[in-house]
This record gives C-alpha cells, structure tokens and sequence, in this order.
C-alpha cells in the first residue's frame, strides 16, 4: 500500500512578517549606534574656563641711582639717565600690552609720538620702535580739561609669548647738549612723567585702537 507523505503547509505571511521583524531589529540595532555616536560628539569637548594671565611687571628707574625720585640737574655736557621697561609673563590668548606715558613739565613729544625733548633740546630720548617687535605708538589722549596729553604705546603677542625687561627708550642715557644755554633754566619747569602698564587679551578685538577703549572705558 502506497503511503503518502503529509507536507507541513508554509503560512507565506507568517513567514514575510518573521523576515521583516527581523531586518526591523537588525536595523534598529546598527541606527541606535549610530545615534549614540552621534550624541556623545556633540555632547563632549572642554568645558568653559578662564583664560590664564601671568604677571606684567613695570619698573621706572634712574640707572645712576637707587632712588627713582632723585632729582636732576641740568648742564651742558652732563648725561641724564631716564627710562622704563616692562616684564610680562605671558597668557595662553594672545595679547596687547600697553603703555601708557604722561609726561609733564619742559617736556615735548614728537607728532609720530617716537621721540621726547626737554626744552630749547637740550636732550632727547627715542622710543625703542623701529623693529617689529618694538613698541608701536597708537595715539595720545587729553587728560579731562587739561593741558596734559597721555601717549600710548602698544606691543602684540602671540599666545604664551613673554617679555623681559622690555624697555621704551632705546637708551637710558642721553647727555646734554653742550650747546644748551644755561641761561635757559629760569623758564624750564620740572619735568615729571607717569608710566602705566597693562595687558589684555587681543582675541575678539578687530584691532589695538578698539582693544585699548574698551580697556580705558571699562578700567580707568
């Protein structure tokens, strides 16, 4: 007797339904990785954080004398010692040092604002300003209602870049002319000047003009 083979019948939704599910999860499995790649990127970084400045450092001296108030006397042929220089330690943003310069008294500037006489030139000292790195003269500012004008000057620095005893003049001492007339003395009067140091990050100003209002605007 011939036996007949029972042949299980295949349910074809069943089995497309199956399928399905499983290329449903197989692709939800590789676009949740993708997603959390994704959202840890934009998530991560360096978080916010002050950006480091080190000390800036100002020192005005008489090099002949230990005493920076000393007084000086003016003859034809004597030397007369006067400068400033500035120390600064660096910041991890670049920056713009500035120096501020207030003299007073028998004192003129030069329009360039690069050279400072005494009266009927009888000495005159050049700031150190030729090379790139050298101090560059940005404008002078009137004092209120005054007659006294501040100069000045400003140097730029790439990031951790230093400076030490960087100084304003190119000399520290000038000698007097021999030619200057002692007779001039009853009409000259003392000369006194105010040096002022600063630094500010260079970053997010367009440039040193706009940097330096903001600094003298926002700190006296």
């Amino acid at each position: 007797m011939a036996k007949k083979r029972t042949r299980a019948k295949v349910n074809i939704p069943m089995c497309a339904a199956c399928i399905l599910l499983c290329l449903t999860m197989f692709s939800f499995h590789f676009s949740s990785g993708v997603i959390a790649r994704y959202s840890t990127d934009t998530s991560g970084g360096d978080s916010a954080r002050v950006i480091r400045f080190n000390g800036i450092t100002l020192n005005v001296y008489d090099v002949n004398s230990a005493d920076a108030d000393s007084e000086h006397f003016i003859a034809p042929g004597v030397p007369l010692t006067w400068n400033a220089d500035v120390t600064f330690d660096g910041s991890e943003s670049a920056t713009y040092v500035f120096l501020e310069v207030t003299p007073t008294g028998s004192c003129t500037v030069s329009g360039d604002g690069m050279t400072y006489t005494l009266a009927h030139d009888a000495a005159a000292w050049t700031v150190d300003g030729t090379e790139d790195d050298d101090w560059k003269y940005l404008d002078k500012y009137k004092i209120d209602d005054t007659d006294i004008y501040t100069y000045v000057y400003y140097l730029s620095l790439a990031p951790n870049a230093t400076l030490t005893n960087k100084k304003f003049f190119t000399a520290d001492t000038v000698t007097i002319s021999e030619f200057f007339d002692p007779e001039h003395l009853d009409d000259m009067t003392t000369v006194t000047t105010d040096f002022r140091a600063s630094v500010v990050q260079s970053n997010g100003f367009n440039s040193p003009t706009e940097a330096w209002t903001s600094l003298s605007t926002n700190h006296p």
